[in-house]
């Protein structure tokens, strides 16, 4: 049986939040911290470490990406 990981759904949601934003609001590492900050506040994570950082890892490699 495979363990599910606790911040599974809530990596799915943020990753969601992140890809809606317009191109022109997720093209750099700043906007990416920003979003990661904002949407460490609005989610509970429940792993290990920094949400914000945690959050950053997540939608760092999807920086202006369609």
């Amino acid at each position: 049986m495979k363990i599910k990981n606790p911040d599974h759904d809530a990596r799915r949601t943020i990753i969601r939040e992140w890809m809606k934003l317009a191109k022109d609001k997720r093209a750099s590492k700043e906007q990416a911290l920003s979003f990661a900050t904002q949407a460490a506040e609005r989610h509970t994570l429940k792993g290990p470490g920094d949400p914000a950082a945690r959050i950053m890892s997540w939608v760092e490699p999807r920086i202006a990406k369609d």
